[in-house]
């Protein structure tokens, strides 16, 4: 089984021989993992945007179908274009799948002529689909057909294998991984014999799934070479392969090359023009014990013969095998010592691969620190600032191979700069560097020091073993910490106090003189513009870099890009560190607002948080004058204002930084807004102060009564639910006059900068002559909803009241509700405020369950209206 390592490990994934990429966090350490990792790899099963997979929830017929058909190489079936079912058009995102798995015979529809894409597939219905794709299906119809003849056939098989507790019916998202898992290598039965009395079938162990539907193949052996070094007597390859089992696999992606010496199943993709294998995913064998130890609990005992360790608060010792193979920094070292063994900093992995607990291999890995003092770009030599021997990777008589790795990606010389932190793994005879370039720091101050690690912040660090002790780390000292790959503190830059916060960039420049400072002018989060000096050392995106490259990668002298930047300054008021936000999404088109939530719309729609934290950048589109640049607050921006929006730094739903681009010139936004719930209590004619005459309204607003003078001649708008586009969203907006606005009617209205009412809009109108079976049902733009009834609701700790309307559960806090409860009596033509009381009658209301509007946000709900529209 493969060993994960959780993405908060990240530090680590350099340190330890990597097994793996975690596909999803909540298989990990299940008894899917396997089977799901492997069918992520070859792409038949995806996750969720949360990025997991979630095992244990049901799967619908047409994702199953997606699956199947995945398994498949349709290229040699004839796949009707046509509509086959009934309810999946070709508008269904599984339109294509369907006709494909219909075509191949892996599965059926329903005897009205539908499919049921929506339904949730059986345990029965998977297993007759892959007993079907296996080609054993005239074997389960001799056994009695569907579904016990299928069923057996699985069992006799082991297609079932890891699945417990089965019936006929229900099967998980897992157990379905599962079946397809076992399917994968399982030799195809094939017709041998045709025609006369008897036809013959014989399994066929050159032809499954793996060759037949996804051009892969299954291989099982230890890795012997790579292109660095290789073990037992085999000599390093010269290009980007591994040899396994005594074939040569291209390594592609995998990251395989690795794992010298491990035993591995490994699935590999082949292309047979080409006459090449390339490794797309591998597993470590479930008879391979891998143990991985950090230095820190090597016993001082262990020898040449026995590795010797601390497991909690016991000792155990492994003896090593008479051939044993050591592989010190990705090179095999047949002369190791035990110093090899015990790393000052890095990582042992001890290998067990035949079950009887000697080491059979063990992975080294020795890190040296640096702390860049200067580069040589033509000779590819690296300075060290505390005055380790330099590193050369163009030296001379030797053949030097290097890797370089920033981020977890592949990076260049170039990306080495002063001031740049780097761990290195060397192999012993200096032929082979692998160089991480690392930019994992912490700001603040030291408040404890228990005579091994110092605290700073919440966390404690240790001192690395590449300090030198003449770099003193002292209680009350505050600055930013450099730390290594094991997050230990290679590097201290001591300062008395440390800003951090976000600006908008106007402009920078290099001043002139010999010291080359940068400039900067910044509109700061209080909305001043300011001038801010650089100190002779900047921090960008992590890395120390000179100002000419600072310019450059912020657009160029004299074209510097305006853009929201965060920064930090010393105790003099220098800027010390500068990096861009994290954009999360960009120019989405219209704005929604409702209290601190606020929905956009626009390609990458979805909900935002704005809190006291978030920083709000009023900016002109297409650029503008410095003084048109502004900082603003929430209650600035209008709702469903076409402004064009941007949004950095997420945490959770909450954005830190955004950035509201409006016309170059205009002073102000378009309009102030509700978008809360209104629902009209009484409709009148009235005179107003100007001897007009107008509609008067008394609504509920946020559970209180408010009233509204409409002139009689304004022209209204009406939201058309009944005319909507569904590929954008969008409703047909009809006009009304206000007087034909009625009690119980749903609108919401818009005030200009100076608090005059300048649009109303009707969301739904009450008609209580229709029966309650004639009530459409909606799913309104921005989160509004109507539905027939609910679910009894659950109450749920905190206050709180779980309503499951229309299948999905919505939270309604009875102790801090967000909105208010309305109930409308439509025969009676009463409107009044409701308690969450009223919420638990329409539990026990029966066949005269009332029609419910509700307004949600991100889960949440607002408000909620109850009509009884026969009372």
């Amino acid at each position: 089984m493969i060993k994960k390592l959780s993405a908060v490990l990240l530090a680590f994934l350099m340190i330890l021989p990597s097994v793996g990429v975690l596909a999803f966090e909540d298989t990990d350490g299940t008894d899917y993992a396997k089977a799901v990792d492997t069918l992520e790899a070859l792409g038949i099963v995806k996750g969720y945007e949360d990025k997991n997979f979630h095992p244990d929830d049901s799967l619908t017929r047409a994702q199953f179908a997606a699956m199947v058909v995945r398994l498949t190489d349709t290229s040699v079936y004839a796949i009707p274009e046509g509509q086959i079912f009934s309810d999946v058009n070709k508008k269904h995102w599984a339109f294509e799948y369907v006709n494909a798995g219909y075509a191949m015979g892996y599965f059926s529809g329903y005897g009205d002529g539908s499919f049921a894409p929506d339904g949730i597939i059986t345990f029965a219905e998977a297993v007759k689909s892959m007993v079907t794709m296996l080609g054993y299906g005239n074997v389960a119809e001799a056994y009695g057909g569907y579904p016990h003849g299928y069923i057996k056939v699985a069992n006799s098989e082991k297609l079932l294998t890891g699945i417990s507790g089965y019936d006929s019916n229900t099967i998980n998202r897992g157990d379905v991984a599962l079946l397809i898992y076992n399917c994968l290598d399982k030799p195809m039965l094939i017709q041998t014999s045709f025609g006369g009395e008897t036809e013959r079938y014989e399994p066929d162990s050159s032809r499954t799934i793996l060759t037949e539907g996804l051009g892969c193949n299954k291989y099982e052996g230890s890795v012997e070479a790579n292109k660095i070094t290789g073990i037992n007597g085999f000599e390093a390859l010269g290009t980007d392969e591994v040899l396994i089992g005594g074939n040569k696999f291209l390594v592609g992606k995998s990251g395989i090359e690795d794992y010298i010496g491990y035993e591995l199943e490994v699935y590999v993709k082949e292309d047979k023009f080409k006459d090449e294998k390339t490794v797309i995913f591998f597993d470590i064998s479930d008879e391979t014990r891998v143990i991985n130890v950090s230095p820190d609990n090597i016993n001082p005992s262990t020898n040449l013969r026995n590795f010797v360790y601390e497991e909690g608060d016991k000792t155990k010792t492994l003896a090593l095998s008479y051939d044993v193979q050591v592989i010190v920094n990705s090179k095999n070292d047949p002369f190791f010592t035990v110093a090899d063994l015990t790393p000052a900093s890095g990582s042992v992995t001890l290998l067990s691969l035949d079950g009887d607990n000697t080491v059979d291999v063990i992975h080294v890995k020795k890190y040296t620190h640096y702390v860049v003092s200067a580069v040589d770009s033509d000779n590819l030599q690296i300075y060290d600032e505390y005055g380790k021997s330099s590193i050369c990777l163009k030296e001379k008589g030797k053949d030097i191979s290097y890797k370089i790795i920033r981020k977890g990606s592949v990076a260049k010389f170039k990306n080495i700069s002063v001031g740049s932190v780097l761990s290195v793994l060397a192999s012993g005879d200096g032929t082979y560097y692998e160089i991480n370039i690392l930019a994992n720091t912490v700001r603040g101050t030291v408040t404890a020091f228990d005579g091994e690690a110092y605290t700073i912040g919440e966390a404690s660090y240790k001192r690395s073993c590449d300090l030198p002790e003449s770099e003193k780390i002292e209680l009350g000292q505050n600055g930013i910490f450099y730390l290594d790959i094991e997050n230990n503190i290679i590097r201290v830059e001591a300062d008395s106090a440390i800003d951090n916060t976000y600006a908008y960039l106007l402009n920078a420049k290099i001043a002139t003189g010999l010291d080359n400072t940068l400039s900067f002018k910044l509109l700061n989060g209080k909305g001043e513009v300011v001038a801010v000096d650089a100190s002779n050392k900047v921090k960008f995106a992590g890395e120390i870099k000179p100002a000419s490259e600072i310019i450059a990668l912020l657009g160029g002298e004299g074209s510097v890009t305006k853009q929201p930047i965060k920064y930090a300054l010393n105790s003099e008021g220098k800027l010390i560190e500068l990096e861009l936000p994290a954009l999360a999404f960009s120019k989405a088109d219209r704005l929604y607002r409702s209290t601190k939530i606020f929905g956009y719309s626009g390609e990458a729609g979805g909900f935002l948080v704005n809190d006291e934290e978030t920083t709000i950048f009023r900016v002109p589109d297409g650029g503008g004058a410095d003084e048109e640049y502004s900082v603003v607050t929430s209650t600035n921006l209008g709702n469903r204002a076409s402004y064009s929006v941007e949004a950095y730094d997420f945490e959770g739903l909450t954005a830190h930084c955004v950035v509201i681009y409006v016309a170059s010139g205009s002073k102000t936004f378009n309009v102030l807004a509700t978008d809360d719930c209104c629902i009209v209590k009484s409709v009148s004619k009235v005179i107003d102060e100007d001897g007009i005459e107008a509609t008067r309204l008394v609504f509920l607003e946020q559970g209180k009564e408010k009233k509204l003078s409409i002139k009689t001649d304004a022209t209204l708008m009406q939201v058309n639910l009944r005319e909507n586009d569904p590929a954008t969203g969008t409703y047909k907006m009809t006009p009304i006059k206000a007087d034909e606005l009625k009690v119980g009617d749903v609108f919401h209205y818009t005030v200009d900068a100076l608090g005059n009412i300048n649009g109303l809009g009707r969301i739904f109108p009450q008609e209580p002559t229709k029966s309650l079976d004639e009530q459409p049902e909606f799913i309104i733009s921005r989160g509004w909803s109507f539905e027939k009834a609910w679910s009894k609701p659950q109450l749920v700790a905190d206050g709180g009241m779980l309503l499951t309307i229309g299948g999905i559960d919505y939270l309604y806090s009875i102790s801090k509700p967000a909105g208010a409860v309305y109930v409308c009596y439509a025969k009676s033509e009463i409107v009044k405020t409701g308690t969450s009381a009223d919420i638990l009658d329409v539990a026990h209301a029966g066949a005269a369950a009332p029609w419910v509007f509700v307004k949600t946000n991100t889960g949440l709900v607002d408000d909620i209206i109850i009509y009884y529209p026969d009372k």
